[in-house]
């Protein structure tokens, strides 16, 4: 069942975002910020804009009112802009959901 639950996510998540790429809409004023829908402790794999091969592990630590803690390879935190970084870098799949 969490399984099922995770990929309606994901496909919920890309559909809005593929909305706003393609349309300039989408949902949160069509800005395309798919990071600012996960919850703290999610765990994904993301890819830089244009590329396919090289995936990157991210874990969701605090959401700020404006800004995402993350924590990426190798333990290196980072404060983010969710917008920012959604402009930069694709979803490719939730690997855990709020540390399920």
């Amino acid at each position: 069942m969490v399984i099922k639950e995770e990929l309606e996510l994901e496909e919920e998540i890309k559909k809005q975002t593929a909305f706003a790429v393609i349309e300039g809409g989408g949902i949160s004023g069509g800005d395309g910020d798919w990071l600012s829908k996960l919850n703290e402790g999610d765990i994904f794999l993301s890819t830089v804009k244009g590329s396919t091969f090289d995936l990157f592990e991210v874990i969701v630590i605090y959401k700020a009112h404006r800004a995402i803690r993350i924590e990426t390879e190798g333990g290196k935190r980072h404060w983010v802009n969710p917008k920012a970084f959604c402009k930069e870098h694709d979803l490719f799949e939730i690997l855990r959901r709020d540390g399920e």
